[in-house]
């Protein structure tokens, strides 16, 4: 984990937005990720109590997954016609295994999940991680390949292979990282994850 890239990049971040993830040229990037409006969806719709109804459970998921700018425009597009393919029993096993993963064995939920959306060939990182990353976006992430590929590079981080296929395992490895790496840098940078990994975008030169 190379600390000195990080403190580097930092500082040029400082000196490109002087007010930080506040500064007003951040604004029209805050607006268009909206993260405020998904967790309020996950939490008003996607709570415990509300798994009783599967077809409402993966209705809030849809918009969630088709509202989210960490999702490909097409694994939105993929996504939904998948949702219109499945049988009711796989609709039903997908909701369960959400259930998993926001409110149960995460490890468990992460592995269902990603098994159902492989059987229909969907199974991407965004659409395994974004839902979870907005029921706690303090500490969980969105893995998003072409970034995590070259934020494990370019700091350095020893012993992370990204696999293409969701994996828990990397997964909880890499979030670690993430955390970690958030714990160097200036209170001001000590944010939700997304915005933070924005910051690692900028560092990186996939956001200027």
């Amino acid at each position: 984990m190379n600390i000195e890239k990080l403190k580097a990049q930092e500082e040029r971040f400082f000196i490109n937005y002087p007010g930080g993830f506040q500064d007003p040229k951040m604004e029209p990037v805050s607006k268009r990720h909206n993260i405020a409006r998904f967790v309020k969806l996950v939490e008003e719709n996607l709570s415990e109590a509300s798994f009783h109804d599967p077809e409402k459970v993966l209705a809030t998921i849809s918009k969630i997954l088709t509202g989210s700018f960490q999702v490909s425009v097409f694994e939105k597009t993929a996504f939904k016609r998948m949702l219109n393919e499945m049988n009711p029993i796989d609709k039903t096993e997908l909701a369960e295994a959400f259930h998993q993963l926001l409110h149960g064995n995460q490890a468990l939920g992460f592995e269902q999940v990603t098994n159902i959306l492989d059987k229909y060939k969907n199974a991407k990182w965004p659409l395994v991680t974004a839902v979870l990353y907005y029921s706690n976006p303090s500490y969980e992430l969105v893995i998003k390949p072409t970034t995590v590929k070259q934020v494990i590079e370019y700091f350095e981080l020893v012993g992370l292979k990204y696999v293409s296929k969701p994996n828990y395992e990397f997964y909880t490895k890499y979030r670690e990282r993430i955390n970690e790496l958030k714990s160097y840098v200036s209170p001001e940078l000590h944010v939700e994850n997304g915005a933070f990994c924005g910051f690692l975008m900028f560092a990186i030169g996939l956001y200027e």
